[in-house]
């Protein structure tokens, strides 16, 4: 939610469950740019799993428990990332980008 305009406060953020995945989700209903949406797509990646890992590797912290924290949010990544490659692969760099259900328009 952070990457998202307005930090995601504002009535065109939704944030739920996916009781299928046993996932949380957060999906901004309105147009951002590609690279905002590039952005928004790998920063919980970033944080949940490349933060704690080097925090743990540099002896910061609780390391057992960052090392968990890291490899458990890798193993559940792979949305994040399908949604990066799939952008990158398939839509122009000057578009503007919604997600709506499981469709990028």
């Amino acid at each position: 939610m952070l990457a998202l305009p307005r930090f995601g406060l504002d009535s065109k953020t939704i944030v739920g469950i996916w009781p299928e995945m046993a996932s949380l989700y957060v999906q901004y209903m309105s147009p951002m740019s590609q690279n905002r949406f590039l952005v928004v797509s790998m920063l919980p990646l970033f944080i949940l799993s490349v933060l704690p890992f080097s925090l743990a590797y540099n002896n910061i912290g609780l390391v057992d428990q960052l090392s968990w924290v890291s490899v458990l949010n890798y193993l559940g990544a792979g949305s994040d990332v399908s949604i990066f490659i799939r952008i990158l692969l398939t839509i122009r760099s000057n578009s503007r980008i919604i997600e709506s259900e499981e469709l990028l328009l």
